[in-house]
């Protein structure tokens, strides 16, 4: 009975999560996209599908808070710097539920797309020759404490703190040395 009752549990979370999906991707599916991308030295090849009049439409059963959101992102930098044409610039990204609600992100047009792109290459090559500290909850907390923010005149310290207290709990009472 536990099985059962957990897998209805299950099955209504990914019914809910399918029916999301499918009322973003109204309209037409438009054809993959091959890019070929010239991002300083690197040449950047590959395709996106799940594209539909609305942009991108990603769907997953796994919660959003997951590397699956930076993967996307990047993608949806390459997806901005391609010019898609006949659809919206834009992904949209469903995932599980961490309460009753499905998840869902929006990436809306990213006009220095190819930039970005740049920046991150540059980044991944640095990372390729010294050790770089890579904190992706840490940071994610930061920019919703930025982004959520009432007070939008202490808004930066206030994120700092947030993310300071989420990588270091034990210290919670001790203040960043380094906003």
């Amino acid at each position: 009975e536990l099985g059962e009752s957990t897998y209805e549990e299950v099955e209504l979370d990914a019914a809910r999560l399918v029916e999301r999906a499918q009322a973003l991707r109204g309209g037409t599916p438009h054809p993959v996209i091959d890019l070929d991308l010239q991002l300083g030295p690197v040449q950047l090849v590959g395709r996106l599908g799940g594209i539909w009049d609305r942009g991108r439409v990603q769907a997953r059963f796994s919660k959003l808070e997951s590397g699956w959101e930076l993967e996307e992102w990047i993608r949806h930098l390459a997806f901005c710097a391609a010019g898609p044409k006949g659809c919206e610039p834009a992904t949209n990204l469903v995932g599980r539920p961490t309460s009753k609600k499905i998840m869902q992100i929006r990436f809306g047009f990213v006009e220095d797309a190819r930039e970005q792109l740049e920046q991150l290459m540059a980044i991944y090559f640095r990372g390729q020759r010294v050790a770089m500290p890579f904190f992706p909850k840490t940071s994610r907390k930061y920019l919703t404490t930025l982004v959520n923010s009432k007070s939008p005149d202490d808004a930066e310290k206030q994120a700092s703190q947030n993310a300071y207290k989420f990588w270091r709990p034990e210290r919670n009472d001790a203040s960043p040395a380094q906003p």
